[in-house]
């Protein structure tokens, strides 16, 4: 009788680990080379299509044959072929065609649904949408010169959308309760917008961006991100500072300094010193 128990016990267990081990759900692995990593959303693929290597050694690429074939086969509708003449010519990008030629990413992230590797047109929509400008209408503005198609770049499908969007709720869960928004007052803030706020090395030291500085420069009256700061003094924080060594009439934001206080890190737009239309400087 005891025997015939302990098999009983025995073979229960072996079930319940079993079934465990089956229900268990997948993470990181790596198959031919390929590393992916399976969420709730979708499976995501690093290919070789985002290891770039003109990144830092050309600004702009450009190569007008091969342009050339990409629209013959486009109007063809050649998209077998279309697909790895496309794929070719974005992975020899410089730094200033993912903003100039997001097209040609975006027209990319909709063959490789088809022809691409699992989760790689997610990526390159992620990718396109990062570097897009909008005008006025919420329309993607595109170089005259080297887009491939306008329509493409009005729409992203429905799917795709929802799945962006759970993504971006994934990054960006911070939500903070409204009786924790103070208002620092007039001494801080201003009535223009006043931004991205960082604690500096030290408790006492608040860093922000502001739009109240006017650019007066242009024929219309225009206020550029500049970099302010403010210290705290018998628990009060004094009047609000620029740093008038880094600001310039282009704009500069997204401020920090390092653990030990010498190395300021922040982000300029719209300079020509700046290799994207925004870049990180020191």
């Amino acid at each position: 009788m005891k025997t015939y128990f302990l098999i009983l016990i025995t073979v229960f267990f072996l079930f319940l680990t079993t079934s465990l081990s089956a229900q268990k759900p997948k993470g990181k692995f790596k198959k031919g080379g390929v590393v992916k990593l399976q969420d709730s959303l979708t499976t995501y693929s690093q290919s070789d299509i985002f290891e770039f290597p003109n990144i830092n050694k050309v600004r702009h690429y450009h190569d007008a044959e091969k342009i050339k074939r990409i629209k013959q086969l486009e109007a063809s509708y050649a998209d077998a072929e279309l697909y790895p003449e496309l794929r070719a010519y974005v992975k020899n990008f410089g730094i200033e065609n993912f903003s100039a030629n997001t097209s040609l990413i975006w027209k990319l992230a909709k063959l490789s649904k088809k022809y691409g590797q699992p989760g790689e047109d997610i990526l390159l929509y992620k990718l396109a949408l990062k570097h897009n400008h909008r005008d006025i209408d919420g329309k993607l503005i595109q170089s005259e010169s080297d887009s491939i198609s306008k329509k493409e770049m009005n729409y992203v499908p429905l799917t795709y959308y929802y799945e962006l969007v759970n993504y971006r709720k994934e990054i960006d869960t911070l939500q903070p309760p409204h009786g924790v928004l103070l208002n620092m007052g007039e001494w801080i803030n201003s009535t223009k917008a006043d931004y991205a706020p960082t604690i500096g090395n030290i408790d006492t030291l608040l860093l922000f961006t502001s739009k109240r500085n006017a650019n007066l420069q242009s024929i219309e009256k225009t206020y550029n991100e500049d970099i302010f700061f403010t210290t705290k003094f018998n628990g009060q924080w004094m009047e609000a500072q620029p740093f008038k060594t880094i600001n310039t009439k282009y704009n500069e934001g997204s401020a920090c300094l390092s653990k030990d206080g010498k190395y300021l890190y922040f982000a300029r737009c719209n300079s020509p010193e700046c290799f994207g239309n925004c870049d990180l400087f020191v």
